[in-house]
């Protein structure tokens, strides 16, 4: 135990990120398909995350950002498409539409 503690070592017993801050908007957005555009359930590195579809898939389509989430790992959105939820992506493969 004493080296675990000289060496810091509980730091790499930390399973997930830890989110700092998550709160509801509402915006309008399009995809910017030249960066990584996967969709997780939750952003990777929390509780539940994995990989459900990709954002290319829906080309340039609009899409409704209903959260914003950012944890140790980054900023997010959780958008939507029509009534159909999804998923969290990163919050720079979106670029917001101004009215």
């Amino acid at each position: 135990m004493d080296l675990i503690e000289q060496r810091n070592l509980q730091a790499y017993d930390k399973i997930y990120d830890t989110i700092i801050f998550r709160k509801n908007i509402q915006k309008v957005g399009s995809p910017v398909l030249t960066k990584d555009t996967t969709i997780w359930s939750s952003p990777p590195r929390t509780k539940g995350s994995k990989k459900t579809n990709d954002l290319a898939k829906y080309g340039t389509e609009k899409v409704e950002i209903v959260q914003e989430m950012r944890t140790e790992n980054g900023s997010w959105y959780q958008i939507k498409t029509g009534s159909k939820m999804l998923g969290w992506v990163k919050k720079d493969v979106i670029r917001i539409k101004t009215l």
